[in-house]
């Protein structure tokens, strides 16, 4: 048996009255409680700070930048983070790190409140690897009991997958 969602409305064996329910209904709302949802947004960052740390064995920075976002999650954050470019072993390459902790005030399909992510990224050559996390019991307002991660894409795009109670 076919699938009937998958059936057009006019191929339906129906009354008329099942096929105006099924035009009419709204539809699926993006966040549904308890269920994991994705949220697809894109960013631009400015207003960056950076000052030098002195390290031994590579180039440290405290760095802070503020981002703005567009997409399912309007609104905007604030980043601080510890940016490590190693010294590379000779003959090697040089490895970075950065770690850092944001701070969201946004609306999130409709929920309005803040939440903390925290950031986890390091690289050697053309290996890459990160970790955004939401920080668990951080969610206010209607963004209160918040879990799930994040993943940066190319040309700043972001993905945060997330579950609210």
């Amino acid at each position: 048996m076919q699938d009937a969602a998958a059936v057009p409305l006019d191929r339906l064996d129906h009354t008329p009255s099942l096929v105006a329910f099924l035009q009419d209904r709204p539809a699926a709302p993006a966040y549904r409680a308890g269920m994991t949802t994705r949220a697809e947004n894109t960013f631009t960052s400015e207003n960056s700070e950076s000052t030098p740390r002195e390290w031994t064995g590579g180039a440290m920075a405290r760095t802070r930048w503020l981002k703005e976002f567009s997409g399912d999650l309007e609104g905007t954050s604030v980043v601080e983070a510890i940016m490590l470019q190693v010294e590379p072993a000779p003959g090697g390459e040089a490895g970075a790190i950065y770690v850092g902790v944001e701070r969201f005030e946004c609306s999130l399909h409709g929920r309005k409140g803040s939440f903390l992510l925290t950031h986890n990224a390091t690289s050697l050559g053309a290996e890459t690897g990160g970790e955004w996390t939401i920080v668990p019991g951080s969610g206010r307002d209607e963004l209160t009991g918040i879990s799930g991660r994040g993943e940066i894409l190319p040309d700043h795009h972001f993905v945060l997958e997330y579950t609210l109670p």
